[in-house]
């Protein structure tokens, strides 16, 4: 469960900054996601640097505290720290700004569906029961989907980084844990 509220913070304020920047810098849905990574990639960094657990507490355990410095483990957790993780948050944040992106230009979206000869079945069902528009039930539609593809995508890696630490006996290779 805390994984998954970890996830909704962070992916809901990332979305946030690409939220509150000027739309006039939205030209398309390839633009609403490079902005959300453009975030993400923000994001992480100022996690990485400012989170005592992370670069500092690396620095620390391994390179200061230690009778003599541990570079393997420094570097490993840099590394994991600096790019998977970072990876992580551009790829969900990636998805989020996909769907953003189609949220934003929703009508364009449908009226591209319509001429294709697609149909949203769920968007009618709901358009026909509430009278909502279809454009506003297709954006908030596109809005839940990209949210949660993003909070499962980041949670399953929370979930998997912290599989180890959880599991009876910490272990922390595959040998380990066979």
């Amino acid at each position: 469960v805390s994984f998954a509220l970890v996830g909704v913070i962070e992916e809901w304020s990332k979305h946030w900054v690409t939220k509150k920047s000027d739309p006039a810098y939205f030209t398309s849905v390839n633009d609403v996601m490079q902005l959300s990574i453009i975030a993400a990639i923000g994001f992480a960094f100022a996690e990485n640097i400012v989170n005592p657990n992370y670069f500092i507490a690396f620095v620390t355990n391994y390179l200061v505290e230690s009778p003599s410095p541990q570079w393997g483990p420094f570097i490993g957790s840099i590394f994991g720290r600096s790019i998977i993780t970072n990876m992580v948050h551009i790829t969900s944040s990636g998805v989020l700004g996909y769907f953003y992106g189609l949220a934003f230009f929703a009508k364009p979206a449908l009226e591209e569906d319509r001429a294709k000869g697609k149909k949203h079945p769920v968007v009618l069902l709901f358009h026909r029961l509430t009278g909502v528009s279809r454009i506003e039930l297709y954006k908030e539609m596109m809005m839940l989907s990209g949210l949660l593809w993003s909070i499962a995508l980041h949670s399953f890696f929370d979930i998997t980084v912290s599989l180890p630490e959880t599991m009876p006996g910490n272990p922390h290779t595959v040998g380990e844990l066979l």
